[in-house]
């Protein structure tokens, strides 16, 4: 193991300092995967106490000229998905506005393929790229 702590943590967009200065057994997180590369992860999602949702790409995809990612979230209980927003195009690092779905522990989180603006039926309407399940860290 390296002692270098400077820098991006596992190829993300995440520093090694959002994980240590933080009290990390009250965060929630989930990898986003996607099978077609071999279920290496894609997304990292953060859920904060404070009810706050960050996704930052691992190794980033390319979208489709013409397709915007769209983030979901669909907590225990739930009678369908909630949209919580576009992806940015560029792929980088993006806090979600939770205020219509606050992240609880099981949530899964799923980001979609749809036409630009996002999906008009209030589910996904394109292909599911990438989906995992929010868990407390465990100390």
């Amino acid at each position: 193991a390296s002692d270098n702590k400077s820098g991006p943590f596992v190829g993300s967009e995440f520093a090694f300092e959002d994980l240590t200065s933080q009290e990390v057994e009250k965060f929630a997180y989930a990898w986003l995967r996607d099978d077609a590369i071999d279920g290496r992860p894609a997304w990292v999602v953060e859920a904060d106490p404070q009810g706050g949702l960050t996704l930052a790409a691992v190794n980033r995809q390319a979208v489709p000229e013409g397709r915007v990612m769209q983030v979901w979230g669909l907590a225990p209980g739930d009678a369908g998905p909630t949209s919580l927003g576009l992806l940015p195009a560029d792929g980088s690092r993006f806090t979600v506005d939770t205020s219509r779905r606050p992240p609880v522990d099981g949530m899964l989180v799923e980001i979609s393929l749809e036409p630009p603006g996002g999906s008009t039926t209030g589910r996904p309407t394109g292909p599911v790229l990438f989906i995992g399940r929010l868990q407390r860290v465990v100390p």
